[in-house]
C-alpha cells in the first residue's frame, strides 16, 4: 500500500506533469516573437497530438519506475507505484515490457538534449544570437525525431489490439478537462473562464 509520506512526492510530480503537458500544448514562439502575440489568440483547450501523448506517458512511466526503485531501496513495497499505469491499461508484464524499455530509452535521450539546451541558454544573448537560435532549433528537431523514432519502435512491438488500446488510453488519460472557477477580481480573467485541469 502507499504510505502517506510518498503522497506529497507523487502530487509534486503530478503538478510537474501537468506543467509539462501545458508546455507541450502551448504554441511554439518563433525567435523574437513577442509573448503578447500569443496572449491575443483565442483561449481554447485542445487535445495534445499523439506524439506529445506518447512522450508524456513514457516520461510519466519512467518517473514511476524511478520512484518505485527509490522506495524499494528504503525497504518499502512500491509495486503499486511501478505498476499503476500497467494495471489501468490491463496489460500483462510481457505486453508492458516494451513500454518500460521505451520510457527509459526516451527519457535518457531527452535528458541529454535538455542538458544541451541548458548549456546553450546559459551562454546568454551574445553576438552569436542567431547561432544560438539555430542550435536550439536543431535540438528541438532532434527531440521530435527521438520521440517519433520511439513511437515507431514501440508501435512495432504492439499487437494491433494493444496499440489501439494503448492509444485510446493515453488519449483519455491526458484529455483536456475544463473546470469552472471564480477568478479573483485582480487576476484579469473573467469569472467562470475554463482552465485546464
Amino acid at each position: 500500500m502507499n504510505s502517506a509520506s510518498d503522497l506529497p512526492r507523487t502530487r509534486s510530480f503530478s503538478t510537474l506533469l501537468c506543467l509539462l503537458l501545458l508546455l507541450c500544448a502551448l504554441p511554439h514562439l518563433a525567435v523574437g516573437q513577442s509573448p503578447q502575440a500569443v496572449t491575443n489568440q483565442p483561449s481554447q483547450l485542445k487535445p495534445l497530438a499523439l506524439p506529445q501523448l506518447y512522450w508524456a506517458f513514457l516520461s510519466y512511466q519512467n518517473h514511476l519506475d524511478t520512484l518505485a526503485t527509490e522506495l524499494e531501496a528504503k525497504g518499502k513495497d512500491a509495486s503499486w507505484v511501478r505498476n499503476d499505469l500497467q494495471t489501468r491499461l490491463g496489460f500483462s508484464d510481457a505486453d508492458y515490457a516494451p513500454i518500460r524499455t521505451s520510457s527509459q530509452r526516451l527519457t535518457t535521450k531527452i535528458a541529454v538534449l535538455s542538458r544541451q539546451v541548458k548549456k546553450i541558454r546559459s551562454t546568454g544573448n551574445s553576438a552569436t544570437g542567431s547561432d544560438q537560435a539555430n542550435a536550439l532549433t536543431a535540438l528541438t528537431k532532434q527531440r521530435q525525431t527521438d520521440v517519433d523514432n520511439e513511437i515507431y519502435i514501440l508501435s512495432q512491438s504492439f499487437s494491433p489490439q494493444n496499440k489501439e488500446a494503448f492509444e485510446a488510453f493515453i488519449t483519455k488519460f491526458f484529455a483536456p478537462k475544463k473546470i469552472a472557477f471564480r477568478a479573483p477580481a485582480h487576476s484579469g480573467l473573467a469569472s467562470g473562464e475554463a482552465v485546464q485541469k
